[in-house]
């Protein structure tokens, strides 16, 4: 039986995910194998869109005009960056 650690491997070092790559994964073409794909959506990207979501309820809840969904969205834009204190930059998902 061969050990867990000889059957690993050397770790692979991987570059920075920037944003232009974030929208490629979004609209579907990809350059990274499936399971660097998988922990990128389950570590970065699902949870800042349900964060970003949570934010869009309670403004959308607050919003006594009917604004227009727009204008909501803007809301809700700058509402997420006073609440985490940075942008919410994942628009294309």
């Amino acid at each position: 039986m061969t050990s867990s650690s000889s059957r690993r491997g050397k770790a692979k070092t991987t570059q920075p995910w920037t944003t232009v790559k974030e929208i490629t994964l979004y609209m579907g073409g990809t350059i990274r194998g499936y399971d660097v794909i998988v922990i990128k959506w389950k570590n970065w990207i699902r949870l800042k869109v349900a964060a970003f979501s949570v934010v869009y309820d309670s403004v959308q809840r607050m919003d006594e005009n009917r604004s227009s969904d727009l204008v909501l969205f803007e809301n809700t834009l700058a509402e997420f960056q006073t609440g985490y204190g940075h942008p919410f930059t994942m628009e294309a998902c």
